[in-house]
């Protein structure tokens, strides 16, 4: 009976003895694995609570492995973990560390969380997680990190793999976070990073988030985050009702690396990619902008503005593509493939100055206008089968507008003031513009001479020069030459080859005269009749037909122009001396040389251009032995064709 009572007592006190809590003094040395450091004259333990509040100097960790119950760093203290060193927060009864105020933890090497019953890390001073650094989160049952108040820099690698993680980052209360690592978050729920209350982040390196429920990535409260140049910000997997970027109340988004949102779950709710409700969220020259599988791409509500410099590729999505109630300007390269649409609601605005929304072949389906739209000189409008303008819908053209495919409904009476060029081969705009440009309608039955009266409508101004020659197909040189065209009579004369077997498209070259910008429009003659083979563009032309002329995908080399954008004066440095011969072009929007340079074993190449171009975005292309090895964007700011 004594045997028994005995065992019953140590059980009790097995389960009831609290964890100690043991307190950094700094008598012998600043190393922790020095027992005379501690007032239990021990090294702290699993079961342990360690408090290091005023130190000397940084207390050094150096041990192999080791494991403790919570940490707090309180007052001045500042711990440091050494390279190949691991500290392991084991069971807490809350918090795994607390980084107070004035306090800093710096790690070179492994800082492991696991079984976290509230909070992983609260950091109010300073965290540092060095190049080498590793911090590692399983089971954290309310937030991985939060920096309060304080500042977070990750060098290293964050991860939340495979974990109950209920928030993954948390920076708030004007705080600060560079990330110039790597962060990944997979499976958490909803195990996401949100920035809040005047907060500001600037990633460098990547940041990772896979299969997040609910609303991976949340700014609020006047916060601003900067995705810089070779960042990457990847969401994959979402699959929530809410928006997988959502940014709201006077934030901030800037974006020049590459972000890409992924929705490939099977959930049937409504998804949205990005929402704007904040001040601005700006697509910088070099940003990337990819979103997949979303039901709505982009949503910019009333009074939010999104600017885009650089390129965004809406894919595969639902109904829409983009949803505009606010304002969309768009500068640099916009393009909706799948059956998506480009919606402008009553509140919308949508201007395109010096941009290209979609190119022939990956161009919008449908674009739905309710509010104003506006394609500004040297901007380029092409729809694929459908644009659809509403009651309240309006649209001025003051650059290029095509369709490129026959579909449904175009317009509604009025409802387009042209004052640029207008290319409606399937006759569908018509009853929807007040012409005061230059409007291009199909033309049917070609015979020797045509009165282009119906086809070809030129309002009374002068800002248009058309070219005199026609070709059948994009005139890069005069082997295509077809004929010419005599604008005093508005009259086509055929060479005879050409009269007796028209092709179904002709080309030939508007120039608007003030700007100096120039465009290669593609005429349709005959619809039952499709292009020849012969009308494709021949290899050795030197032009590119395809939408992929302005992205490096395939470039093999990496280059760099600086500065950038510029009136037309470039320095092009490859990241070595390159041996052998190069050939170095510059393309224009329509693929077109413009320029030309052949050099050997070149390091950087000085590119003088100023004056000669107008302003829009240009295509620097680097060639080996006849293969592109090289492409980067370049922007021209303040050119005027000579």
């Amino acid at each position: 009976m004594k045997i028994y009572s005995l065992f019953f007592i140590c059980l009790f006190f097995a389960f009831t003895t609290k964890a100690q809590t043991i307190t950094w003094t700094g008598n012998s040395s600043q190393n922790w694995e020095n027992p005379d450091n501690w007032d239990s004259n021990t090294i702290p333990g699993p079961d342990d609570e360690v408090v290091i509040d005023i130190t000397s100097g940084p207390v050094l960790y150096d041990m192999q492995s080791s494991t403790i119950k919570s940490l707090t760093l309180s007052g001045t203290a500042q711990l440091v973990i050494e390279r190949r060193a691991t500290l392991e927060i084991y069971k807490p009864n809350f918090r795994g560390i607390w980084v107070s105020s004035n306090a800093a933890l710096t790690n070179h090497g492994n800082l492991l969380f696991s079984s976290i019953p509230s909070e992983g890390i609260l950091v109010e001073g300073n965290l540092v997680n060095q190049r080498r650094g590793i911090m590692e989160f399983k089971e954290v049952n309310l937030r991985a990190i939060i920096v309060r108040s304080g500042n977070f820099s990750n060098h290293g690698y964050v991860q939340m793999l495979k974990a109950n993680v209920g928030q993954g980052i948390s920076v708030d209360n004007n705080s600060w976070m560079i990330n110039t690592g790597g962060i990944e978050i997979e499976k958490g729920y909803p195990g996401n990073f949100q920035i809040s209350n005047n907060s500001q982040v600037f990633n460098s390196g990547l940041m990772d988030f896979s299969i997040i429920h609910t609303m991976p990535f949340r700014m609020t409260s006047n916060c601003s985050f900067f995705n810089a140049s070779k960042a990457s910000l990847k969401i994959e997997r979402f699959s929530s009702s809410s928006s997988a970027m959502f940014i709201s109340n006077g934030s901030v988004f800037e974006n020049e690396g590459l972000i890409g949102l992924q929705n490939k779950s099977r959930n049937l709710n409504p998804t949205t990619g990005i929402q704007l409700r904040s001040k601005t969220f700006d697509n910088l020259n070099d940003g990337i902008i990819n979103v997949q599988g979303f039901s709505t791409g982009i949503l910019v509500d009333a009074n939010q503005k999104f600017n885009n410099y650089g390129q965004i590729n809406i894919m595969d999505g639902g109904d829409t593509g983009i949803l505009n109630r606010g304002s969309f300007n768009n500068h640099g390269a916009l393009s909706l493939t799948g059956d998506t649409r480009f919606r402008n609601d009553v509140t919308g605005s949508l201007i395109n100055d010096g941009g290209l929304i979609t190119e022939e072949g990956i161009s919008i389906t449908f674009i739905q206008n309710q509010g104003q739209i506006i394609n500004k000189v040297c901007s380029d409008i092409i729809g694929k089968s459908k644009f659809l303008l509403l009651a309240t819908g309006s649209m001025k053209n003051y650059g290029y507008l095509a369709c490129v495919e026959d579909g449904g409904q175009f317009g509604n009476f009025d409802h387009i003031l042209n004052y640029g060029i207008i290319n409606d081969p399937f006759d569908r705009f018509r009853q929807a513009i007040v012409n005061q440009g230059i409007y291009i309608g199909p033309l049917d039955n070609l015979v020797l001479d045509i009165i282009f009266e119906s086809a070809l409508e030129i309002a009374n101004n002068n800002d248009f020069e058309i070219d005199d020659d026609w070709y059948s197909q994009t005139p890069f040189n005069n082997t295509n030459y077809i004929g010419y065209y005599d604008l005093s009579f508005n009259e086509l004369q055929l060479e005879d080859d050409y009269s007796t077997n028209p092709l179904p498209y002709y080309y030939t070259t508007i120039t608007h005269l003030p700007s100096g910008c120039e465009k290669i429009v593609k005429i349709r003659i005959d619809p039952a009749v499709l292009p020849p083979a012969g009308a494709a563009l021949p290899p050795e032309s030197g032009l590119i037909d395809t939408p992929e002329i302005f992205t490096n995908s395939n470039s093999t080399i990496e280059l760099s122009v600086f500065p950038n954008p510029s009136a037309g004066n470039f320095i092009l440095q490859f990241p070595d001396n390159r041996k052998g011969e190069l050939e170095i072009r510059v393309l224009d929007f329509q693929g077109r040389i413009v320029a030309e340079y052949q050099r050997t074993e070149v390091a950087s190449l000085p590119i003088d251009l100023e004056g000669q171009l107008s302003s829009g975005m240009y295509l620097l292309q680097v060639a080996q032995q006849g293969e592109v090895i090289g492409t980067e964007r370049v922007v021209v700011e303040g050119g005027s064709r000579k």
